[in-house]
């Protein structure tokens, strides 16, 4: 494991699978290299080969930065760090243990975009709801 997040970007150059044949960049995470919170997106995707390839990627930020909070955007991420078996649902907004952290999951903002346009404020509201329990767990 690194200790540095430049060293992580070593991960620019990977090629342990066939993302690295079209790949343009990794992508990293913005943010200070100290944060209480992690939002994880929904990439690399939900094919389980990718999904592992790329696991120690993130493995590694994940303790380089040692946030106390991750709040999973997506079912695809949820079900990467967590298991097959969670549902965003029925789980989304709901802090959890995780691996010595709380993780919060909750939907992608780009479902909401994908719903319907009437259901849009009210899917908004949801998710701000779901983020605000992340917020809440912030360390004083």
């Amino acid at each position: 494991m690194s200790t540095d997040l430049d060293a992580l970007r070593a991960a620019a150059r990977c090629t342990d699978c066939e993302l690295s044949e079209d790949a343009t960049q990794a992508v990293f995470g913005a943010g200070p290299p100290s944060a209480w919170l992690m939002l994880v997106g929904e990439q690399p995707g939900d094919r389980e080969d990718l999904v592992r390839a790329c696991r120690h990627w993130f493995d590694d930020e994940l303790d380089v930065v040692g946030p106390q909070v991750v709040a999973t955007l997506g079912a695809t991420a949820a079900k990467a760090l967590v298991g097959p078996d969670v549902r965003i649902t029925g789980e989304r907004g709901r802090a959890r243990e995780w691996n010595g952290r709380q993780l919060v999951p909750t939907v992608h903002p780009s479902s909401i975009l994908r719903g319907p346009p009437d259901a849009r404020e009210s899917a908004l509201d949801a998710l701000a709801t779901d983020l605000s329990v992340a917020a809440a767990l912030r360390p004083r």
